[in-house]
């Protein structure tokens, strides 16, 4: 069944949430009858019948011509309700919904690769600012792990908690290797802040 809700698909809006929007899109794509395969190149525009093709090769080309423009109409569609007003100028000249798909892809994985990278440099750099609380520093560093989610990159827990821990001072040298100590599975963000503001606290009493 086809879902017309478009309200519930974030617009493509730039790099920022191609791999969000790619997600979702494909999706509606699929569950309308040709869409899909009108981007990705499987059902092509039948080429114009040469002069004095029989019947049957006629109704074979309506058939098919048929089937293309259904499927075209469908994906032209779901970009056209689905794509920011400043994505839009960059897709005006194209003529089917596989340029379409094929212009956004040449632009935004481009972007996106760009991007992964420097948010991986953005993590391998990450520091403590002096002037954070621990709750505030852990907050930062789990929305820089969100923002590597987006882009596809998936640090495990192991290595978001090695690199918290590398960020923290001296006076947290006997929290670090208690935090080792403990089952790698409550290893995590979430407990982090408390143990360690709560260790802060206990060690200056």
């Amino acid at each position: 069944m086809e879902s017309n809700n478009f309200n519930l698909t974030e617009k493509l809006r730039g790099a920022e949430n191609w791999v969000r929007w790619k997600w979702a899109v494909e999706g509606l794509l699929l569950e309308r009858e040709g869409a899909w395969e009108v981007c990705v190149g499987e059902l092509k525009k039948p080429e114009p019948l040469a002069d004095g093709a029989t019947e049957t090769a006629k109704k074979k080309y309506e058939k098919a011509l048929q089937s293309f423009d259904k499927g075209n109409r469908m994906a032209r569609g779901v970009f056209a309700r689905t794509l920011d007003t400043s994505i839009t100028d960059l897709v005006t000249q194209c003529k089917t919904a596989k340029e379409i798909w094929d212009k956004l892809h040449d632009v935004f994985e481009q972007k996106n690769v760009q991007a992964q990278y420097a948010t991986q440099m953005q993590f391998a750099n990450f520091v403590r600012d002096e002037k954070d609380g621990m709750a505030h520093h852990i907050a930062k560093l789990d929305q820089l792990t969100a923002k590597m989610q987006d882009l596809e990159i998936r640090p495990t827990d192991f290595v978001v908690m090695c690199k918290l821990l590398e960020t923290l001072p001296k006076d947290f040298e006997p929290l670090k290797q208690a935090w080792g100590t403990r089952p790698a599975k409550q290893q995590t963000l979430a407990g982090a802040a408390k143990t360690f503001d709560f260790g802060r606290a206990a060690s200056r009493c």
